[in-house]
């Protein structure tokens, strides 16, 4: 019998999206997964790219690496053939840890185990459930934090917090 295979998707789940920096809890999951399964990775970047990441980074508890194409971006399909791909070469996988929830959608509509990782400092705007379909101005932006932050201030529980400190 094939040892469990977990697929963890680098961009989104271990890497940053705009500055490729490594995602903290990312990296924990990672250590955490390569426990329990065998790891595979999948990626939208080149080999070059990604094999210099992990590299850097010392991620090197994962076995096979599906390299995207040169563009970079992610596409729904693409991964669902890569993840394909996987399970054709035999590998038995028993989970797909993805960060795009209309990628997790469509490979949950094609039989895989999804964990869909949404890290709220590192994901897309349009990845978030509370996502309402159009970017914010900047004003708006700026007046909800001043909002915030009068009902942080109004907020007895915060001063109870920092009188038992």
């Amino acid at each position: 019998m094939a040892r469990s295979s977990a697929v963890i998707t680098i961009p989104g789940v271990l890497q940053k999206l705009v500055t490729a920096a490594p995602i903290p809890v990312g990296i924990q999951l990672y250590n955490g997964l390569a426990e329990t399964f065998n790891l595979l990775l999948v990626t939208d970047d080149s080999q070059e790219k990604t094999d210099y990441w992990l590299k850097l980074e010392n991620l090197n508890r994962h076995g096979t690496v599906l390299y995207g194409d040169s563009t970079g971006k992610a596409q729904g399909s693409n991964r669902v053939k890569q993840i394909n791909t996987l399970r054709s070469r035999g590998f038995a996988l028993d989970l797909v840890v993805e960060p795009d929830p209309k990628i997790a959608a469509e490979l949950l509509r094609s039989g895989y185990n999804v964990c869909n990782f949404l890290h709220s400092a590192y994901a897309y705007p349009t990845w978030r459930p509370d996502f309402e379909g159009k970017e914010k101005r900047w004003e708006e932006i700026a007046t909800q934090v001043e909002i915030d932050r009068a009902v942080r201030a109004g907020d007895v529980r915060i001063e109870d917090l920092w009188e038992h400190a």
